[in-house]
Order: C-alpha cells, then structure tokens, then sequence
C-alpha cells in the first residue's frame, strides 16, 4: 500500500503543477501537501523535495521561485500560455467546424494549462458569424483527399453541382473521377483542385459539396499533362488564384459557355444565373478586379465574354491592346 501510495503521490503532484501552477501563480509546498491530503495521501516536505528531483531527472523543469513563499511550477508545460492563447485565436477564425466540435476542442485545450490561464484564456470573447458546416463529414472528406494527394491516386465522388439545377433535363449531381492535385481556401472556403479527363484544363470542386468520396485504383494523372504545360507550378498557381491586386468589389456579369461553368461557380461566388438560350448563362456575382482575374478572362475568352461593368471591358480592351502592339 505504501509503494501503490507513493506512485500516486508523485502522479498527483505532476497533475498539481501542470494544472494548477505557472509561472505568475507557483504553488507552495502547504498547498500541495493540502491537496494531496484531500486525495487521502500522506506527504512530507523531505518526500516532496525527493519527488521533485526525480521529475527533474525524467525531464520536467521544476522551477523555484523565491519570494514571501517558496514556491514551484513547471517551466515546460506540454502547451504555453502564449500558445494556448493561439490556438484558442485560430479555432475563432476558422470555419470548419461547427460551435459543439469548437467548444469540444476548446475544453481539450484548457485542460493542458493552469486553472490561472484559464479563466485567463476564458476573457477572450468574440463574436463570430460561423459558416455551419457538417464538421465530421468534411474532415472525412478533407482526410480522403489528402491520402489520395500522398498516394497520387484518383477519387470518385458526388458532387452537388448548383449548376445542373438550372437544365430540369439533368441530375442535380453528378459523379467525378479526378487527379486530386492540392486543397485551397478563400473566405473561409476549401476547395479541391484536381483534373478530370472530362474536363479540359483544372477544376475546383468546393469540399462541402462533395459526396460518397472514395480513393480508386487508378494512379493520379500528372497535374502537367492535365495543364497542357511542361513547366506548370500548381504551388504558384494555387497561390495566385485569389491575390489580391485592387480592393475594390464591384458587380461582374459574364455570358458564359455551359463547358466553362462548372468552374465559374467554384471560382466565384455566384449570386444569379439566367439561362439565354444556345447553352449560354449569364452570371452575375460580387469581384475584386485583379490582374489575376483579367489573366483568368484572357485565358477563357473562347468561353466567357463580360457584360459588365464596362469599366471592366474597357481593361481586358486596353490589356488586349497592349499585348497585341507588343508583339506585332
């Protein structure tokens, strides 16, 4: 009973100093000999001071702090303060789970620093618009895609198109094999970029859409030969689909191609959609004109042609100028 009582000391004397002692707050031999007397187990300051030697020796920085009392904390806690302090920040920001999985993975955080830091930690407050997301069956997705990246084999999955509801002819899903090439994100949203052998050139399927995903068989085909380019950067690419270059937002309306659609509605936030006849849509959506986005246009011109505003007309009728004076 008094080996069995002496293992329990020196792990209830480790949970006192991760939990109840920092470096503003170390606790006083008194305190731990009371807590542990609450336990139902016995110490002695000679005792405590031998286990306090034997943390140090299985590497755990016990530190003293002299002052009025003698106290004591542990210098290397598995989690700062400063870094529970980030974590607790990022887990406000982010939008892929839902509040009960970031209240769950708040509670784990608390529970690697003191009872100080807290109701410390507890005081930062914000006030947060959440995009409701249904956080396990998007990390599964997420999960997927990244074996499948590390495997360089395809997926095939369901995916909620919003296109497809403007023909009643058609599914409102579909079903895609793809080469899964790299995850992005923009405002809070993740989408996959990946190549499709249906699909000429790279498409972005938004991971919250996405259904029944499985990794295939099939060896994922080289990202180069999908973009058409030996010398093809996805990392430059991926980086450089949202930079910002204006911080004006203004109203864009293409007429586009029902072949380039797919990737209008993943790219952009599409407020409306017409169809006008000879399988052409006009779409309407909110945009920061960069020079990202008029590359994007120059690229796409066979399928996409812009309505407005004529502000933008007039860059991509300047650009266009430009680049045709350059090499005449």
């Amino acid at each position: 009973m008094e080996k069995q009582n002496g293992k329990l000391k020196l792990l209830h004397l480790l949970r006192i100093l991760i939990t109840e002692s920092d470096k503003d707050h170390p606790v006083t031999i008194g305190y731990i000999i009371n807590e542990l007397a609450q336990l139902g187990i016995s110490a002695e300051r000679k005792s405590l001071y031998s286990d306090f030697a034997a943390l140090k020796e299985c590497g755990y920085d016990v530190k003293t702090i002299r002052s009025k009392d003698v106290g004591y904390y542990l210098e290397d806690c598995p989690l700062s303060y400063e870094d529970a302090e980030d974590f607790w920040d990022m887990l406000h920001a982010q939008n892929i789970f839902d509040e009960d999985k970031v209240n769950y993975l708040k509670r784990k955080l608390e529970s690697c620093i003191s009872l100080n830091e807290k109701k410390k930690l507890r005081n930062r407050i914000y006030t947060t618009d959440r995009v409701s997301m249904k956080s396990d069956n998007f990390k599964r997705n997420l999960d997927i895609i990244h074996d499948a990246v590390a495997s360089k084999k395809k997926i095939s999955f369901i995916y909620a198109d919003p296109i497809l509801t403007f023909e009643e002819t058609r599914k409102k899903k579909h079903t895609y094999v793809v080469s899964p090439y790299v995850i992005s994100c923009n405002d809070g949203r993740f989408f996959l970029i990946a190549g499709s052998e249906e699909i000429e050139g790279l498409s972005h399927f938004y991971i919250d859409r996405i259904e029944n995903i499985q990794i295939t068989k099939q060896y994922a085909t080289d990202v180069r030969v999908i973009a058409g380019d030996l010398d093809f950067d996805l990392n430059c690419y991926s980086k450089g689909l949202f930079d910002e270059y204006s911080k004006v937002t203004q109203s864009v309306t293409l007429s586009c191609d029902k072949s380039i659609l797919t990737t209008v509605t993943a790219l952009f936030n599409v407020s409306d959609m017409k169809y006008t006849g000879e399988d052409r849509y006009d779409v309407t959506f909110e945009m920061e004109i960069t020079e990202e986005f008029l590359a994007w246009l120059f690229v796409n011109h066979s399928a996409v042609k812009i309505l407005s505003p004529k502000t933008l007309t007039e860059s991509m009728a300047n650009a266009a100028k430009s680049i045709y004076i350059s090499y005449i």
